[in-house]
């Protein structure tokens, strides 16, 4: 007995229109338990993480994935607050990059992205995948959350940083912020400032192959903040375009960190002294204040906050206590794509 002609047809329509259906709506508001998230690595940086993290919760990032690469310092007690409070989810990443290579610490990053990608999926809606010396903001004074309901059609944003350099601050006190510390930049168009970082939903991201490059699938997309679509493989953009959003890469932070971190980082991947000193010297040359809209509100956060007040053990300027007995979740071989 052969099926009916018009059960042919109307069964593989019924189909197309339920996969329609469910791509339309079954990732709507209420099925991701986190609407922005961020992924990112570092190394010893507890001097600056609590700014970092406080900054991006006041903007609406709910989650982050962090991956610690060999630090030493007192990042744990500066984190534990907010892995107790379930924002944090830290993970090891104990891969040295090769002495005098460069390329290969992009590689061990970029691996880390990838496996935040993985996590984040269908858990967030959107992802940003920054370093915690990057601070991402709207120019329009709205939340990620709200500037990212004009993207709702896109796959990916990719956003331009303005690098910033010490503004020859030895070190930034203990009563103040590092965003209304550090406010001497390089030019606006200047060509260290066409690198972009993405915003991107996880499920539309084939691959990260590089922290300046994602590969979406051929169905998904990256625009400007435009809305223009990018096609390239690496991320550059010219012009630079800042005006709807950006970044504030404080690349040197202080003279302090430069010195002590900084160049020795630097220095281990081959890139010369005077290099680095020449990139914070082109970082020092124009003053942008645009981010201090966000201090007042910035602080009187950190000064309430249930979470992590500056009242607590773990702010900056205070000594730190014993850090509690958290354990730091270490992927092990075959939980991620692979090391690079």
């Amino acid at each position: 007995m052969t099926a009916h002609p018009l059960k042919k047809i109307l069964f593989p329509t019924f189909l197309f229109l339920a996969i329609t259906f469910a791509c339309a709506f079954g990732f709507k508001k209420e099925n991701y338990p986190y609407q922005v998230s961020i992924i990112a690595i570092f190394q010893n940086e507890d001097r600056f993480l609590k700014e970092w993290l406080d900054f991006h919760r006041l903007l609406g990032v709910e989650h982050f994935y962090l991956f610690n690469h060999l630090s030493n310092d007192r990042y744990r007690e500066v984190l534990d607050p907010y892995i107790q409070a379930g924002i944090i989810e830290l993970y090891d990443w104990p891969y040295p990059s090769e002495e005098g290579n460069q390329d290969d610490w992009t590689k061990i990053q970029s691996a880390a992205y990838r496996q935040g990608l993985d996590l984040a999926r269908n858990k967030s809606k959107w992802v940003a995948l920054l370093d915690t010396d990057e601070f991402l903001y709207p120019a329009s004074g709205d939340t990620l959350t709200e500037f990212l309901k004009n993207y709702e059609e896109c796959s990916g944003i990719l956003v331009n940083w303005q690098v910033f350099g010490t503004s020859e601050v030895q070190r930034i006190p203990d009563n103040q912020l590092m965003i209304e510390t550090l406010l001497l930049q390089t030019p606006a168009q200047m060509e260290v400032n066409t690198y972009c970082k993405s915003i991107v939903r996880p499920e539309k991201v084939k691959y990260c192959r590089e922290p300046h490059s994602m590969v979406h699938y051929p169905w998904s997309y990256s625009v400007d903040p435009e809305k223009w679509i990018f096609r390239w493989k690496f991320h550059k953009s010219h012009p630079v375009k800042i005006e709807q959003i950006r970044i504030n890469h404080y690349w040197s932070r202080d003279e302090e960190f430069f010195h002590s971190r900084k160049l020795a980082r630097y220095g281990n991947w081959g890139v010369l002294r005077n290099a680095c000193i020449q990139r914070n010297n082109e970082a020092n040359q124009i003053k942008n204040s645009d981010i201090l809209i966000w201090v007042p509100r910035l602080k009187q956060l950190q000064q309430n906050d249930p979470i992590s007040p500056l009242s607590s053990p773990y702010a900056p300027g205070v000594a730190f206590g014993l850090s509690q007995s958290l354990g730091v979740e270490r992927l092990q071989k075959g939980q991620y794509q692979e090391r690079y």
